[in-house]
């Protein structure tokens, strides 16, 4: 997990994402139908979540988030 330095101590990275969709639309007996397709991919890195320990509470009440890593979504 990388991390960077902020007022106030470490913050994880940002998150960052790739996303790629595919998409197809047909008339067709002359339009009286419709049809559509399509295929899509989310991939996201450093997706923050909230910590699980529940006695890991700042000063203000605020509770804190870990960066989980590398999220994959695929669908059709």
């Amino acid at each position: 997990m990388r991390r960077i330095p902020r007022a106030g101590g470490w913050h994880p990275a940002a998150q960052r994402d790739r996303r790629a969709e595919i998409g197809v639309k047909a008339r067709l007996f002359g339009g009286d139908a419709q049809a559509t397709a399509s295929l899509f991919e989310i991939k996201e890195a450093n997706r923050a979540r909230r910590d699980g320990v529940p006695d890991r509470v700042a000063a203000d009440g605020s509770t804190f988030s870990i960066a989980t890593g590398e999220t994959r979504s695929r669908g059709a």
